[in-house]
């Protein structure tokens, strides 16, 4: 798709613009509106992985229509004023890349594996995976295809008694528009690794043990649970399967922004259902 837009953009300049002064500061100016459209564009529809490779293959392309149209100057200016634009825009993108790694790295952690239908019995404590934290129909949403199957927990409630916790100010990502029947933390991206493999899943449930470990999940103190296998992360399943995680050991883990998380069945479902009291 993205490369049609840019083909008919491209035939768009050389139809319209005058053959002789491409550059002038006018048609420099709708030059720049078209490629920033794209642009934003290519940022709706795209992860940032894929942005930066569609910048790769536009640039490449325009290098081949510049080798065709060698003799033309006129085509040639243009072609090199588009590549411009387009390894400025690279350059944004590959600044991007690297915030994506902005979250403290929780290294050498001890996980288990959890179930959404695990029903209350001796070996979780008799705690019911039918109900989320935040989620009273966690069970019957994951039923229905539209729960992320690759999903996480981790200590810490940012709700108390169903009223918001003062601590969550310090969230990192914390903003003051967040609406009140909204959580601050449900839903985010975590980045797991193990076995030298990498996995993605959603925050979607509070566990092990604590509810408000604070200092562990957000900065770098020490996690508080000494209980239950002193996991202190617990993964889903599918995502346990991916890193070929079979048992209780350790994983390094970081929060990640969505658009840094690279398209995979971690995203064929991803949740957004937020709170639901039940």
């Amino acid at each position: 798709m993205f490369k049609k837009i840019f083909i008919l953009i491209i035939i768009f300049i050389m139809n319209f613009f005058p053959t002789s002064s491409y550059l002038e500061k006018e048609n420099k100016d709708k030059i720049d509106k078209l490629t920033k459209d794209l642009f934003l564009k290519i940022e709706k529809d795209y992860s940032i992985f894929q942005q930066k490779d569609i910048l790769i293959k536009l640039n490449k392309k325009i290098s081949y229509l510049k080798i065709k149209n060698k003799s033309n100057l006129s085509k040639l200016e243009l072609f090199n004023y588009l590549q411009i634009i387009i390894k400025q825009e690279l350059n944004k993108k590959n600044l991007a890349l690297k915030n994506c790694n902005n979250y403290h790295i929780h290294n050498d952690i001890s996980a288990s594996i959890f179930w959404v239908w695990e029903w209350a019995n001796d070996s979780n404590w008799y705690i019911s995976n039918m109900k989320s934290a935040w989620d009273g129909d966690w069970y019957k949403n994951f039923k229905n295809w539209t729960e992320n199957h690759f999903y996480i927990a981790l200590p810490y409630n940012d709700f108390e008694n169903w009223k918001r916790k003062n601590d969550v100010k310090n969230i990192p990502w914390y903003n003051n528009n967040i609406k009140d029947n909204e959580s601050v933390v449900k839903n985010r991206w975590i980045k797991v690794e193990y076995n030298w493999k990498i996995a993605y899943g959603q925050w979607e449930d509070v566990w092990p043990f604590y509810e408000d470990d604070f200092d562990y999940v957000f900065w770098t103190k020490k996690p508080k649970n000494t209980y239950i296998l002193k996991a202190w992360i617990d993964l889903s399943p599918k995502l346990a399967d991916y890193v070929w995680f079979k048992g209780s050991w350790n994983v390094n883990w970081s929060f990640i922004e969505e658009n840094c998380v690279p398209d995979w069945k971690w995203k064929n479902i991803i949740t957004k259902n937020n709170i639901n009291w039940k």
